[in-house]
């Protein structure tokens, strides 16, 4: 024989259950329109590209709120980009030291090893200002890129009504 929860137990249990869903929906509908899941595309994308690895889904969340996109989309946006956001992260690096001349040398994972190996602070040194050049290129390609991508994202979007 099956024994009940007690009656206000199960009473308190439907109502976190019905608030947490309210949340949810609430969460998953913010930001629906055309306009704002394009915005959300746009952002999520360029924001999943940004050269220091690791950052994006804060940078996605900072957005997001900042924003009013929505948050769960976002983050889909900026997963789904993880894999160039890789492919693009020593091609950056290496452009970045081409245009601003930061070494005598080509930048390779043999090169950087090395240095690290003999002399870590220097390594570091040297890291960061190839890091902050690759930010500058993105950045340079950011402004143009989140403009076409999102009035490409809003035709399609609106061409399809999408809702969520």
């Amino acid at each position: 024989m099956h024994k009940s929860l007690n009656p206000l137990l199960e009473l308190k249990l439907s109502h976190h259950f019905h608030s947490a869903f309210r949340k949810l929906h609430m969460l998953l509908n913010q930001g629906t329109s055309p306009e704002k899941l394009s915005m959300t595309v746009a952002v999520g994308i360029i924001l999943g590209l940004f050269p220091i690895i690791g950052t994006t889904s804060v940078l996605c969340l900072g957005a997001s709120l900042t924003l009013r996109l929505n948050k769960v989309f976002i983050q889909m946006v900026n997963y789904m980009v993880y894999p160039l956001q890789l492919v693009l992260f020593i091609p950056l690096i290496k452009a970045g030291n081409e245009i601003f001349q930061l070494t005598g040398h080509p930048v390779n994972y043999q090169n950087l090893l090395h240095l690290f190996r003999h002399d870590t602070f220097a390594a570091l040194g040297e890291f960061t200002n190839l890091l902050m050049a690759a930010i500058i290129l993105w950045a340079v390609a950011a402004v143009p890129l989140t403009f076409i991508l999102y009035h490409s994202s809003l035709k399609y979007m609106k061409r399809l009504k999408v809702k969520i």
